[in-house]
C-alpha cells in the first residue's frame, strides 16, 4: 500500500469525527468541501476519492 493511501485512511477516520464536531460547532458555515479540507489538512487524495463515490462535484473552493 502506498504512503498516500495509508494518509488517506487515516483522514477518514479523521475526518468522519472532526466534520461532526465542527459542524456541530458551526465552524462549517461559509466553507466549501475544499476549503475545509485544506483547512483541517486532510489528504487531497481523500476528497478526490469522495467526488468521485458521489458521481457530481462537491465544493471545490
Amino acid at each position: 500500500m502506498s504512503p498516500t493511501y495509508l494518509w488517506m485512511l487515516r483522514d477518514i477516520l479523521t475526518f468522519n469525527q472532526q466534520s461532526i464536531e465542527d459542524y456541530a460547532a458551526v465552524k462549517l458555515a461559509g466553507l466549501t468541501l475544499g476549503e475545509y479540507f485544506r483547512t483541517r489538512h486532510f489528504a487531497p487524495r481523500l476528497l478526490i476519492d469522495l467526488r468521485r463515490s458521489t458521481g457530481r462535484r462537491c465544493g471545490s473552493g
